[in-house]
């Protein structure tokens, strides 16, 4: 399976005319999988990764772009991640159609930005034997 297939599922869901709760909160998860899975799959044979599909695996993907130094990116990645957490677990909050279509967005946006980094060379320093870095 593609991972973008997931964007696709998620843009489906929140088409339906009566937007159960459950669909927009499910677009918003299916949005998170394709970002999540476009870090992971894109990057996983990067020096400076540590991909072991597995569940740390999304908190790999953040760390692994703040060892490359991309913190804004890291940054969007986990308020991503958090925003769907709070889609998937805290029923409490209400949500509507706006709240899918603007993470929808946001996932969107994160791929470009991730994308025209391209990400490729170690961006990592290196230490000498003393700990400081080279």
């Amino acid at each position: 399976m593609n991972y973008n297939e997931y964007l696709f599922f998620s843009k489906k869901l929140i088409q339906d005319e009566n937007n159960p709760e459950v669909n927009i909160r499910t677009s918003i998860s299916r949005a998170y999988n394709y970002v999540f899975l476009h870090v992971r799959e894109k990057h996983r044979n990067h020096p400076d990764s540590n991909f072991r599909n597995g569940r740390g695996d999304h908190k790999e993907a953040v760390e692994f772009l703040k060892r490359l130094e991309y913190s804004r990116l890291a940054s969007t990645l986990f308020s991503l991640t958090d925003r769907r957490n709070l889609a998937e677990y805290d029923l409490k909050v209400d949500f509507k159609k706006v709240k899918a279509l603007e993470y929808i967005d946001d996932a969107q946006d994160f791929i470009k930005k991730i994308d025209n980094e391209n990400i490729k060379k170690r961006r990592v320093k290196k230490k000498n034997r003393f700990g400081g870095k080279i």
